[in-house]
């Protein structure tokens, strides 16, 4: 089975011998799906920051053009809180939007913003705001930091 994302085709099966030598890494299989590692691996959760054997840490959705997955980041009891949260969040929301709080985009999908800790309902974000702040590390000081970072590199042009 092929997908097509853009303009790049994705083989979906892994099959070792179309792997680039340079491509190869350690393998395991695991439900079916081909994962990027060893089954005696340990990872370490980003949320809980506890190290666990990847048996707790589920399979991410992304495939490479090889076929491979990896897992995701956070492991499975600390993604049941987080679906926990947002539950919680979405029975007793204090407000809906139609635009995006960051950036104001109204012609796209709205997500749930809210504080990883706390669990508290910041508001409503784009998938790029949300992502974005996020991969900032989900605090001002992530942010002021790209900030000074974008400023110092304006100056440079």
């Amino acid at each position: 089975m092929v997908r097509k994302t853009s303009k790049l085709k994705v083989n979906v099966k892994y099959v070792e011998s179309k792997v680039p030598k340079d491509k190869r890494v350690a393998m395991f299989e695991r439900g079916g799906q081909w994962v990027i590692g060893h089954p005696d691996m340990i990872k370490t959760c980003d949320q809980c920051n506890t190290t666990k054997n990847q048996t707790f840490f589920t399979l991410s959705s992304n495939i490479d053009i090889y076929g491979r997955r990896t897992l995701r980041n956070i492991c499975s009891a600390c993604m049941v809180e987080q679906h926990r949260q947002i539950r919680k969040i979405k029975d007793n929301l204090p407000y809906e939007s139609k635009e995006c709080e960051c950036c104001g985009k109204t012609n796209t999908r709205l997500f749930i913003d809210h504080n990883h800790t706390t669990g508290i309902f910041r508001g409503w974000l784009c998938h790029k705001c949300n992502s974005g702040i996020g991969l900032l590390g989900d605090q001002i000081e992530g942010v002021e930091k790209a900030i000074k970072y974008l400023r110092r590199t304006h100056e440079v042009e």
